[in-house]
């Protein structure tokens, strides 16, 4: 009990004192004490805070230095072959929305005309991001969303851009036509088709509850880490968007679940790690046993990712000559029939603009 008192006492003065100090304007002992008067006052000790200082710091650095593009190619004739697409062409042509006689190549091309009509562009919808200094531009523009996030919505039947407009209140989009959507979610990038109604849902998770968008591929952005260094607030992190969450509502595997936050608990860890490896890429660790181990988990997540999404680098080089290692490029470019993924970190060119631009000799290499 005493001991108790005395611990009150000494805190309470500790926040006496950092008061006194900055009337005084001795800011430097004034910090000090608050930050001790806060730690007692909360219960964590002095190390815990000041790791806490610093990873604060080190995310405000790499939002701040953060120099990075990233540009998506959908291809979108391959998006309407796609057997969930399938899927819906035969309910759509159930309920003659589609005429029953139609074939689905004939609609294909129906589709790609109508997308040409309303964008302009044909069979390849492209958008470019750029983050910079914690800003976000989207096809050269400042997109005050400050997400990664696009999505597109080709009409069955054009009608100069007005599809939507003339439906009827209770008539769902997915009937009039379909929403394509890109974005980046808990540091996965997702190529995804809906907007589907409870009736055309793909999967229908309770009596409750629906799949709204199915998606036609996938890509491991966060698992290649610090080649582009993109900050964590713009992985787009969500608990609701992870597996284990959304079998909360699927009945059958309620009662068999994991736990609703098993996958949300594995994610906050990796992006610890992901965290790390970004802040000290481009310093010396002494010890590098930590970093061997956080690269060769996530080497390994990269890998059988891509392999399972069928996403090739076509200008991937296999040499191991360490002498060109600085000539080499640190763009990530990676395609599969869906989509291209094309990632470049402008500050990557900085040392070798140093090296390579600003002088005026060049050294010969054995």
């Amino acid at each position: 009990m005493l001991k108790s008192i005395i611990s009150i006492i000494f805190t309470t003065a500790l926040g006496a004192a950092s008061i006194f100090f900055f009337y005084e304007y001795n800011f430097f002992v004034a910090i000090i004490l608050l930050v001790w008067f806060i730690s007692r006052l909360f219960g964590y000790n002095l190390k815990t805070l000041v790791k806490g200082f610093g990873e604060i710091t080190t995310h405000s650095n790499l939002e701040t230095k953060c120099n990075c593009a990233i540009e998506f190619k959908i291809i979108i004739e391959e998006v309407l072959k796609h057997p969930t697409i399938d899927r819906l062409f035969n309910q759509l042509q159930k309920k003659t929305i589609i005429v029953p006689s139609t074939q689905k190549e004939d609609w294909i091309i129906k589709m790609l005309d109508n997308y040409k009509k309303k964008f302009g562009r044909d069979k390849l919808e492209e958008v470019k991001f750029n983050i910079k200094n914690n800003l976000v531009w989207k096809n050269g523009a400042i997109d005050f969303n400050d997400s990664i996030y696009h999505e597109i919505f080709i009409p069955y039947e054009y009608k100069d851009g007005k599809e939507e407009e003339s439906k009827s209140l209770f008539t769902p989009a997915i009937e009039i036509g379909i929403t394509i959507r890109i974005f980046i979610v808990n540091g996965i990038i997702k190529l995804q088709v809906g907007d589907f109604s409870k009736e055309y849902a793909p999967n229908r998770l309770s009596t409750m509850a629906y799949q709204t968008h199915d998606t036609i591929t996938s890509f491991p952005l966060m698992y290649f880490s610090y080649l582009h260094k993109i900050p964590e607030n713009y992985l787009n992190l969500s608990s609701y968007a992870t597996e284990s969450w959304k079998n909360l509502y699927v009945e059958q595997k309620a009662k068999k679940s994991k736990g609703f936050l098993e996958d949300w608990k594995e994610l906050t860890k990796e992006i610890r790690d992901y965290n790390y490896v970004c802040s000290v890429a481009d310093e010396y660790v002494g010890n590098r046993k930590r970093w061997d181990t956080i690269i060769a988990g996530f080497e390994k997540k990269k890998s059988e990712w891509l392999e399972k999404e069928n996403f090739k680098n076509p200008f991937a080089r296999h040499d191991d000559n360490a002498l060109y290692d600085d000539l080499k490029p640190t763009n990530l470019y990676f395609v599969n029939k869906y989509l291209s993924v094309f990632v470049v970190n402008y500050n990557e060119f900085r040392e070798k603009r140093e090296r390579y631009v600003y002088t005026d000799y060049y050294v010969e290499r054995p």
